[in-house]
């Protein structure tokens, strides 16, 4: 069983089925707004739930050091 990764485009698709009365110029501004104010909300560090569904929020990490595999370079 494969993973497929659902995106953006393929919400829009899914609604645009959904709800055929709005066009579908339309259905695409509301997804895309939707997402610019998830973004925002998230930027300006507020936390995010949706319901039944999940909660998103900023998690800061510490930097840390990595290394290039081939190399072994930091």
């Amino acid at each position: 069983m494969s993973k497929k990764t659902f995106v953006k485009s393929d919400i829009v698709k899914s609604l645009q089925g959904y709800f055929q009365k709005i066009p579908n110029n339309d259905v695409e501004k509301i997804v895309e707004t939707i997402f610019k104010y998830l973004s925002n909300a998230l930027s300006s560090g507020r936390n995010i739930e949706i319901r039944q569904f999940g909660t998103f929020k900023i998690k800061n990490m510490p930097e840390r050091k990595s290394r290039n595999p081939k190399t072994g370079e930091t």
